[in-house]
């Protein structure tokens, strides 16, 4: 009993003391960007050109799912909203069969070797092995698992992690919220939050005093 304690105690600390110290650190902690309104943009009358709402954003949350797991959530929740959203997408990938790159030969060549997928691979070949990648499932089509694995790269590009949630969309409909909602079993890490929006009242007038912010990707940092 006591041998059988020990050998216990030595796996813990010793041989995996350092990965179940993470998993602990990755349950405790959290870091979450909270979006500060921005200030109004008025005319000389008065007049607001911009101006802030509350809005809701649909977030993901990294957790503890293993890559099978995560991926099956992310084919939950576009099952569920793709209807409704459009879906971030940055993978060079064609959308449709025979899923051909996007970018010039050169190019693709050159993302295959950044991504360590081998030089020879052809657009679909490729979309599988990203698929075993990612751990995509059999239980979804290519064209499906086409929709996930973009989705995905799209998080790594930018910078999705434990410490930084995934923005999907900003100022979605009460529809998407009430699905979200509705199906939270299936949807682990997957959040509704408040978040500040921006409103232009007139539209494109003055666009070019007011500017404009986007989605920055890590390459861009």
């Amino acid at each position: 009993m006591f041998i059988g304690c020990v050998v216990k105690l030595v796996n813990l600390q010793l041989v995996n003391g350092e990965e179940l110290r993470k998993v602990s650190e990755d349950k405790l902690y959290m870091s979450m960007s909270i979006k500060a309104p921005r200030g109004d943009i008025v005319d000389r009358y008065g007049k607001k050109l911009a101006t802030s709402k509350i809005g809701y954003s649909l977030q993901i949350e990294d957790t503890a799912e293993s890559k099978a797991e995560f991926a099956e959530t992310i084919h939950n929740l576009l099952k569920l909203v793709e209807k409704e959203l459009e879906i971030p997408d940055k993978l060079p990938l064609e959308t449709v069969e025979p899923y051909n790159f996007t970018i010039s030969e050169k190019e693709a060549v050159e993302w295959k070797k950044e991504y360590g997928i081998d030089e020879a691979l052809t657009g679909e070949e490729t979309l599988n092995k990203i698929g075993e990648i990612y751990k995509v499932g059999k239980y979804c089509t290519q064209a499906e698992k086409r929709r996930i694995c973009g989705m995905i790269f799209d998080m790594k590009l930018r910078g999705f992690s434990i410490y930084n949630p995934y923005t999907m969309a900003e100022d979605v409909s009460a529809n998407v919220v009430a699905i979200v909602k509705e199906n939270s079993a299936l949807l682990g890490g997957v959040k509704i939050v408040e978040s500040s929006v921006r409103v232009y009242p007139h539209d494109t007038l003055a666009a070019h005093m007011r500017g404009s912010v986007g989605v920055i990707y890590q390459e861009e940092y």
